[in-house]
């Protein structure tokens, strides 16, 4: 196919949201993996009705994890300036102009240039991030306020000549500013915070916005919030619109307040319930899909309590997803929401008098896992007190699990075997998928024989572990990325053992590299003889943001809703991973690449069309595409459907568009095949794609 001149036609193929949406599949081909003395600091800030409580002592402080109380064994306030600290705050100012009136923005940039005069300076360091359906760094941290102004008010970016001081933070929030993928506010700030992760202290993000309501699906709202537990930045939002709420400066303030505190409580404790199923033991071994077998403890058994605490979500009253997502954001982040007013200086200096209005406790927690989370509280010894602080901690959990351990030492020597070696065979795709100019997301499939898995009694339990090292080596033999990684499973008997063990097991992460070549190697070890190793090429094109591009491509046959709670989409985007998804579902895709042309196959492909981000006025936007099958040794076309239109995503700003589109095997015969996928748009740019693939 040519798309000099695109047509954009319905063709014998159509796009997956209307084509698949009555055909929904399960995971067929095996069980999924997914992926991963301390001190846990808590920032608390403490008031009452005349305002904040400077007296207070570490003796009067209760910090319970998971309603247990724990030792407070460090203790400072910030402000008490008996400390001598000097301590350096971080500031991000984040219009979300996609939820703002056009008539209101220069009121809220007024606003932040009133404050940026009364706050900027040498210890309170200032950075801009705009949104529009994708992040925008507008200046890095400095404490220079003209500079800080000159971007506020509108003015083109001023993004170098950071001084010393500036260019220590600078790099954390231009990397976490730098994606395009965030398809909504709450993924932007989800990728905001994890930049921010090594900043040192607490953050302070100021959003300002127009509050909007909950989704029915917290997914996105789950993974931002619990992204800034992770890297300690507390929310405090401002409603720029003035009087048109209902509510108070602040949540404590509220003459409903009762109500409002049982509302948030209800909103946190499913949002727990959520985020802590997905980093339990049932959420790293799971059936994706809706119809998964019963009899899989911890992986496909719905009513296992992990999925139990899973679906709890799905309960929660629907009058509670009509607060305001402002509120809820601030709340469980450790900072508060100011809503109708119309003095958004004053509400903003409000902020800014915080940053130094906390306490800061410190103690050591008890062990647990890599990437749990545990829930937060903290109380004071004081009537007519209000605490405000985060409402949970996570367990860092390393991309490097295996590291020193003598597993890591003998799948590094399977790694650098000359060939593969193992006793089963093995599969494995990675397409790769752009999170910015100059890093692409490699998603990693494997397929791993099962009939090896090894399994011990250990608490009456069969317990067994899944160990993992992948390495992308450059072509000079230097390593470009690496991770390892270890699954533990536990089954209550030999039945549920079987059930898993009758099928391949599917293993699925991401890591990310820059535009090149590289040779992916990954080993793995099912314990006692299960061993093996895969190994491919993997090269990744130069993205160049303003030229029409595309994807690598990934064929996926199993899928389902990402209402669904059996797609575990949340677990996915708590862990780091960004799911495939279009039209409303999600795709995992095949390890293997082998399908039968019974099979219900499913094209992902990613294209970033650059009109999207500044749009041609003379040329109407419109995408195409379309797919032919090449018999791969006489290379004749078996199948060639024509183009189709491309939905283009409502997120305006966002140069990515996802695509999903059936493949029809049914009239293809057994045989080796390679899948060219192209496309195009009105203004005649053109790219293609290449799969390859076998029916069995």
């Amino acid at each position: 196919m040519k798309f000099h001149r695109v047509v954009l036609l319905m063709a014998t193929i159509c796009l997956i949201g209307n084509s698949l949406s009555a055909q929904q599949q399960p995971v067929k081909s095996g069980v999924v993996i997914q992926t991963g003395a301390k001190v846990v600091l808590v920032d608390a800030v403490v008031t009452d009705k005349k305002g904040y409580i400077r007296d207070l002592k570490a003796k009067d402080f209760h910090v319970l994890e998971d309603n247990k109380e724990q030792t407070v064994n460090s203790f400072s306030y910030e402000a008490d300036p008996a400390s001598g600290k000097s301590q350096r705050h971080y500031i991000i100012l984040f219009f979300d102009n996609s939820h703002m009136a056009f008539d209101d923005q220069p009121r809220a940039r007024r606003a932040a240039e009133k404050f940026i005069d009364s706050t900027a300076g040498p210890n309170r360091m200032m950075g801009v991030v705009n949104f529009n359906g994708t992040m925008q760094l507008a200046m890095n941290f400095t404490d220079n306020a003209d500079r800080l102004k000159k971007v506020v008010s509108g003015a083109k970016p001023d993004l170098i000549g950071l001084n010393e001081t500036e260019a220590e933070a600078a790099p954390e929030l231009q990397n976490a500013a730098s994606s395009f993928g965030a398809r909504t506010a709450f993924l932007a700030l989800r990728s905001l915070a994890e930049g921010l992760r090594t900043v040192p202290g607490r953050k302070t993000l100021i959003y300002l916005s127009a509050d909007f309501k909950l989704p029915p699906d917290r997914t996105e709202l789950n993974a931002a919030v619990d992204s800034c537990h992770r890297a300690n930045v507390a929310i405090y939002s401002l409603d720029i619109r003035g009087l048109v709420a209902i509510a108070g400066l602040t949540p404590s303030a509220r003459p409903e307040n009762a109500l409002a505190s049982g509302r948030r409580a209800l909103l946190r404790l499913a949002a727990f319930a959520s985020r802590a199923a997905s980093s339990g033991p049932g959420a790293a071994f799971a059936f994706q899909g809706p119809g998964a077998p019963s009899g899989n403890v911890n992986t496909g058994d719905w009513s296992s309590p992990q999925n139990q605490a899973h679906l709890e979500m799905k309960k929660v009253p629907d009058s509670l997803l009509s607060q305001d997502a402002l509120l809820v954001l601030s709340d469980e982040t450790g900072g508060f929401a100011i809503h109708n007013t119309n003095d958004l200086a004053g509400g903003l200096e409000k902020i800014g008098q915080e940053q130094s209005e906390y306490y800061l406790l410190g103690y050591t927690p008890p062990e647990s896992s890599e990437g749990s989370c545990h829930k937060l509280r903290v109380k004071v010894d004081r009537g007519g007190s209000t605490v405000r602080a985060r409402a949970e901690y996570c367990v860092e959990k390393s991309h490097d699990l295996l590291a020193g351990s003598p597993i890591e030492k003998e799948l590094e020597d399977r790694v650098a075997a000359a060939s593969p070696s193992g006793n089963g065979a093995a599969f494995m795709e990675a397409p790769f998928f752009y999170s910015s100019p100059k890093v692409a997301r490699v998603s990693l499939a494997v397929e791993m024989p099962s009939d090896k898995l090894k399994a011990e009694k250990q608490k009456g339990k069969l317990h067994a572990e899944i160990n993992v090292l992948g390495i992308a080596y450059r072509p000079d033999g230097s390593v470009a990325a690496r991770f390892s990684d270890v699954v533990k499973l536990d089954f209550d008997d030999e039945k549920r053992l079987a059930a898993l063990t009758a099928k391949p097991l599917y293993y699925e992460n991401q890591f990310d590299v820059a535009p090149g070549v590289y040779t992916l190697k990954v080993a793995f070890s099912t314990g006692g003889e299960g061993v093996g190793k895969v190994e491919m090429p993997v090269s990744v094109d130069p993205y160049d943001p303003k030229q029409f591009s595309m994807s690598g491509l990934a064929i996926s046959k199993q899928y389902g809703p990402v209402t669904d709670p059996r797609v575990n989409l949340s677990g996915a985007v708590l862990a780091g991973r960004t799911p495939l998804i279009a039209e409303g579902l999600r795709f995992f895709p095949s390890a293997s690449n082998r399908f039968k042309n019974t099979d219900p196959a499913v094209l992902y492909a990613e294209i970033y069309e650059p009109l999207r981000v500044t749009p041609d006025p003379k040329t109407p936007l419109g995408v195409g595409g379309g797919i032919r099958i090449l018999d791969r040794k006489t290379g004749d076309a078996k199948l060639d459907t024509g183009v189709v239109r491309i939905n283009l995503p409502e997120t305006p700003g966002s140069p990515m568009i996802p695509v999903a589109l059936k493949v029809p095997l049914a009239s293809i015969p057994p045989g080796s095949y390679r899948l060219e996928f192209e496309a195009g748009d009105t203004a005649g740019k053109v790219v293609k794609r290449l799969v390859d693939f076998e029916i069995e």
